[in-house]
């Protein structure tokens, strides 16, 4: 009726406008897609996105509708390419709801790992305090991306060796103070000031210990393995079968295992660079970062985070203690007016 009495008023010379405005009607009017009864979810794509664009949405196929919760890992088609993402929300049409442009599918769900809620927290945050798009930060922690993951894994019993581990009075002391943070609820961040050889890693292999007790997993991170392979001996001659390592000279299909390892609380250690922290896992009791000084720990390309102060944020969501070990720590870890200072001196 809108074009009728446009048409009835035009006058000769108008009939090519007129063509041009039905056009523009019926484009407006061919997309107006109205859904009902159907399952839609927000999902962050593994990329970097506009500022103001941080979720896209999608139709959740009925067949796939009871795989699916927040947190979820599914494949999603974006622009002309096949994509990870992350669902953040899900919408139950129940009321019908109208859109200008249709909505694809997802393709399929990882029915293997869910991002936890706490991390889709985190990831909020890393991408507000870094200044980077949300799923950029959300890919941290997504594991690797590989066509044919290994499923079969060694069923290891969780064994801890009854192999002594000697502390000085003074370590002992340390140890003490940590190990009852550790079953506190939110325990502050704790740094052992202590030169090389002064029984660092001894107090940790003992709080690890402590931590495995009480069922917890623990992230003990250290600037490069390859420089540290003592540290890696003593966890795996204390906890066989319980230690799992992550970084960068690992191929793709060592690194998911490891990242499926752990993040299905399968082995309780994981030792690493700062992509040991990484992978997401709510059962985290104790995070151990040995030279927290060192730059190692800061990602210089984007998403770029500090790892120390990363590690800060998801004992802090977890309720996990942190442990900071150095013999030169950083000046802003030196001057924190939260946490507590202990000395090892030998």
């Amino acid at each position: 009726s809108q074009i009728s009495s446009l048409q009835s008023g035009m006058t000769t010379g108008g009939s090519e406008w007129l063509q041009i405005l039905k056009i523009n009607f019926l484009l407006d009017t061919q997309f107006l897609i109205i859904y009902a009864k159907d399952m839609i979810a927000e999902i962050v794509p593994e990329k970097r996105t506009a500022p103001d664009k941080n979720t896209f949405s999608y139709l959740v196929p009925s067949e796939l509708q009871s795989q699916i919760q927040i947190g979820s890992i599914v494949d999603i088609p974006f622009g002309k390419k096949e994509i990870r993402g992350v669902i953040l929300r899900i919408q139950n049409t129940d009321n019908r709801i109208q859109v200008d442009y249709e909505l694809k599918e997802i393709k399929s769900v990882n029915s293997e790992f869910t991002i936890p809620r706490e991390y889709l927290d985190i990831a909020k945050w890393i991408s507000e305090y870094y200044l980077c798009s949300l799923g950029e930060a959300i890919s941290l922690f997504l594991p690797p991306a590989i066509s044919h993951p290994r499923n079969k894994l060694a069923n290891h019993e969780s064994r801890i060796t009854s192999h002594e581990i000697r502390l000085t009075s003074e370590q002992e002391e340390i140890f003490q103070k940590l190990v009852y943070k550790l079953s506190t609820i939110n325990p502050k961040p704790s740094l052992i000031h202590g030169v090389t050889g002064s029984g660092k890693t001894e107090i940790y292999l003992k709080l690890a210990r402590e931590a495995i007790k009480i069922n917890k997993q623990v992230v003990v991170l250290v600037p490069e393995i390859m420089l540290t392979p003592q540290t890696v001996e003593k966890f795996e001659q204390i906890f066989p079968d319980q230690v799992c390592l992550l970084h960068s000279g690992l191929s793709k299909s060592e690194k998911y295992l490891s990242y499926k390892q752990f993040a299905n609380s399968e082995k309780k250690i994981i030792i690493g660079p700062r992509s040991a922290l990484l992978v997401p896992n709510q059962n985290i009791g104790l995070i151990i970062i040995d030279e927290e000084q060192e730059d190692a720990y800061k990602q210089e390309k984007d998403p770029r985070y500090h790892a120390v102060d990363l590690a800060e944020k998801i004992a802090q969501k977890l309720g996990a203690l942190l442990v900071l070990g150095t013999a030169t720590p950083r000046i802003e870890t030196y001057h924190k007016p939260k946490g507590e200072f202990l000395t090892s001196s030998n």
